[in-house]
Protein backbone atom coordinates (compact mmCIF):
# COMPACT_ATOMS: atom_id res chain seq x y z
CA UNK A 1 0.00 0.00 0.00
CA UNK A 2 1.12 3.31 -1.38
CA UNK A 3 0.37 6.10 0.99
CA UNK A 4 0.11 9.64 -0.08
CA UNK A 5 -0.32 11.45 2.81
CA UNK A 6 -3.97 12.52 2.59
CA UNK A 7 -4.54 9.05 5.25
CA UNK A 8 -4.38 9.07 9.05
CA UNK A 9 -3.50 6.13 10.93
CA UNK A 10 -3.88 5.37 14.41
CA UNK A 11 -2.80 3.13 16.39
CA UNK A 12 -4.24 1.34 19.85
CA UNK A 13 -1.65 -1.61 19.86
CA UNK A 14 -3.12 -4.75 20.09
CA UNK A 15 -5.72 -4.31 22.45
CA UNK A 16 -8.65 -4.58 19.84
CA UNK A 17 -8.08 -7.68 19.23
CA UNK A 18 -7.68 -8.76 22.85
CA UNK A 19 -10.89 -7.46 23.51
CA UNK A 20 -12.52 -9.74 20.51
CA UNK A 21 -10.91 -12.69 21.60
CA UNK A 22 -12.07 -11.80 25.46
CA UNK A 23 -15.71 -11.19 24.07
CA UNK A 24 -15.85 -14.66 21.00
CA UNK A 25 -13.89 -16.94 23.37
CA UNK A 26 -13.33 -16.42 26.95
CA UNK A 27 -10.60 -14.50 28.75
CA UNK A 28 -8.85 -17.64 29.43
CA UNK A 29 -8.05 -18.36 25.40
CA UNK A 30 -6.66 -14.76 24.42
CA UNK A 31 -3.45 -15.43 23.13
CA UNK A 32 -0.50 -13.85 20.57
CA UNK A 33 -1.53 -10.10 21.76
CA UNK A 34 1.41 -8.98 23.50
CA UNK A 35 5.19 -8.26 23.06
CA UNK A 36 7.41 -10.45 25.86
CA UNK A 37 10.51 -10.35 27.09
CA UNK A 38 10.65 -13.61 28.68
CA UNK A 39 7.55 -13.59 31.07
CA UNK A 40 7.30 -9.53 30.69
CA UNK A 41 4.88 -7.68 28.89
CA UNK A 42 6.62 -4.58 27.49
CA UNK A 43 5.75 -2.36 24.07
CA UNK A 44 7.82 -1.51 21.46
CA UNK A 45 8.56 1.79 20.82
CA UNK A 46 6.82 2.99 17.68
CA UNK A 47 7.75 5.94 17.56
CA UNK A 48 11.33 5.62 17.06
CA UNK A 49 10.75 2.59 14.85
CA UNK A 50 8.35 4.96 12.36
CA UNK A 51 11.47 7.67 12.49
CA UNK A 52 13.96 4.80 11.71
CA UNK A 53 11.59 4.28 8.21
CA UNK A 54 11.72 8.46 7.73
CA UNK A 55 8.20 9.07 9.13
CA UNK A 56 7.24 12.22 10.83
CA UNK A 57 6.78 10.30 14.28
CA UNK A 58 4.60 11.86 17.20
CA UNK A 59 4.20 10.48 21.00
CA UNK A 60 1.33 12.34 22.97
CA UNK A 61 -0.69 10.85 25.75
CA UNK A 62 -3.20 13.87 26.59
CA UNK A 63 -5.98 14.91 24.17
CA UNK A 64 -4.49 18.60 24.33
CA UNK A 65 -1.62 17.08 22.80
CA UNK A 66 -3.22 14.41 20.35
CA UNK A 67 -5.47 17.23 18.92
CA UNK A 68 -2.09 19.61 18.30
CA UNK A 69 0.22 17.05 16.58
CA UNK A 70 -3.15 15.34 14.65
CA UNK A 71 -3.66 18.94 13.56
CA UNK A 72 0.12 19.09 12.26
CA UNK A 73 0.32 15.85 11.03
CA UNK A 74 -2.68 16.62 8.47
CA UNK A 75 -1.15 20.27 7.97
CA UNK A 76 2.03 17.91 6.66
CA UNK A 77 0.23 16.20 3.91
CA UNK A 78 2.38 13.68 3.84
CA UNK A 79 2.19 10.28 5.79
CA UNK A 80 3.00 10.53 9.90
CA UNK A 81 2.46 8.32 12.53
CA UNK A 82 0.94 9.06 16.23
CA UNK A 83 1.65 6.97 19.40
CA UNK A 84 -0.73 7.26 21.94
CA UNK A 85 -0.69 4.99 24.95
CA UNK A 86 -3.96 3.45 25.52
CA UNK A 87 -5.27 1.49 28.24
CA UNK A 88 -4.61 -2.01 28.33
CA UNK A 89 -7.16 -3.71 30.58
CA UNK A 90 -10.13 -5.40 29.76
CA UNK A 91 -12.68 -3.43 29.54
CA UNK A 92 -11.41 -0.25 29.75
CA UNK A 93 -8.83 -1.01 26.27
CA UNK A 94 -12.00 -0.89 24.14
CA UNK A 95 -14.22 -3.25 25.87
CA UNK A 96 -16.93 -5.00 24.21
CA UNK A 97 -16.42 -5.24 20.77
CA UNK A 98 -20.16 -4.75 18.53
CA UNK A 99 -21.61 -5.46 15.62
CA UNK A 100 -20.42 -8.97 14.72
CA UNK A 101 -16.28 -9.75 14.06
CA UNK A 102 -15.36 -12.98 12.12
CA UNK A 103 -13.39 -14.39 15.04
CA UNK A 104 -13.29 -17.85 14.01
CA UNK A 105 -13.53 -20.35 17.15
CA UNK A 106 -12.22 -23.45 17.65
CA UNK A 107 -14.15 -27.04 16.81
CA UNK A 108 -13.39 -27.62 20.58
CA UNK A 109 -15.29 -25.02 21.73
CA UNK A 110 -18.95 -26.75 20.45
CA UNK A 111 -21.16 -24.12 21.82
CA UNK A 112 -19.55 -21.43 20.70
CA UNK A 113 -18.33 -23.02 17.50
CA UNK A 114 -22.19 -23.52 16.25
CA UNK A 115 -23.09 -20.26 17.54
CA UNK A 116 -20.09 -19.18 15.28
CA UNK A 117 -21.26 -21.20 12.52
CA UNK A 118 -25.02 -19.45 12.86
CA UNK A 119 -23.35 -15.91 12.78
CA UNK A 120 -21.52 -16.52 9.65
CA UNK A 121 -24.92 -17.65 8.13
CA UNK A 122 -26.28 -14.35 8.14
CA UNK A 123 -23.32 -12.45 7.62
CA UNK A 124 -23.92 -9.88 4.80
CA UNK A 125 -21.37 -7.94 2.58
Amino acid sequence: MELTGGEIVLKQLVMAISDLQTDALGKDSVFGNDFLRGDAIYTPDFTAIAKSFGITAYSENTPDGIKKVLAEAVRLKKPAFINADVCRDYPNSGGRSFGWWDVPIPAYMKEKRENYENQIKEETL
